[in-house]
């Protein structure tokens, strides 16, 4: 049986927070937890994956830890309704995704659409992001009000577009992922990273692209 492994530690905090240790429950007897990667969250709340469980805390009012409970939690709590182990999880202000089993599943506030299920309004446990090829998502990162993701190498945007933030040349919202418009032809995108205005790829020849504010 392999070693459970911490693949993603998200971090919100103070600049005045002291250092502490970080409270996960019970472990296996003789066994120990290993890191695999940390990544930290800029505007959402705090996660790891551990094996195959997914656990998050912190802001939780809209539903964004997603454990079927709309209150805060300092202490980490599973995410229910996930159909596997999640590899990748990502935060937004008021809503969460990750990627299972190559789909992608977004769960909190969809008051702008950035859970990508065309239903605005509500607060939604995991479900999958409608309209992207089943199993072809490779990443994915939650923005401020809008949600980016990676599909068959091409990137995909949905939610909050004010700003031009879904890169689709307009400032029309989508509940739908939506392609990204003006990437060179030819190339394939390897990374995305969505921030509260603007996302950029990163495509297979090593050049970057920016959008929105």
């Amino acid at each position: 049986m392999r070693q459970p492994c911490v693949t993603h530690l998200g971090l919100r905090y103070n600049a005045l927070d002291a250092p502490r240790r970080l409270r996960l429950g019970r472990r296996p007897a003789g066994r120990q937890l290993r890191p695999c990667g940390l990544r930290r969250s800029r505007i959402g709340q705090l996660w790891v994956i551990i094996g195959e469980k997914t656990l998050c805390w912190g802001a939780g009012t809209d539903g964004q830890l997603g454990n079927g409970e709309l209150v805060d939690s300092p202490n980490p709590v599973e995410v229910v309704g996930l159909p596997g182990p999640a590899t990748t999880i990502t935060a937004g202000r008021r809503h969460s995704c990750a990627i299972v089993q190559g789909d992608a599943y977004c769960w909190g506030t969809d008051l702008d659409g950035q859970l990508g299920i065309d239903d605005l309004g509500g607060v939604h446990p995991p479900t999958q992001v409608q309209g992207l090829a089943p199993g072809s998502v490779t990443a994915v990162s939650a923005g401020h009000r809008f949600t980016c993701a990676i599909s068959n190498g091409l990137p995909f945007c949905w939610g909050a577009n004010d700003a031009g933030q879904l890169g689709s040349g307009s400032n029309a919202p989508s509940g739908l992922p939506i392609p990204v418009q003006g990437l060179p032809p030819g190339t394939a995108a390897t990374a995305v990273d969505a921030g509260e205005d603007h996302a950029c790829v990163l495509l297979d020849d090593g050049r970057a692209f920016c959008w929105g504010h």
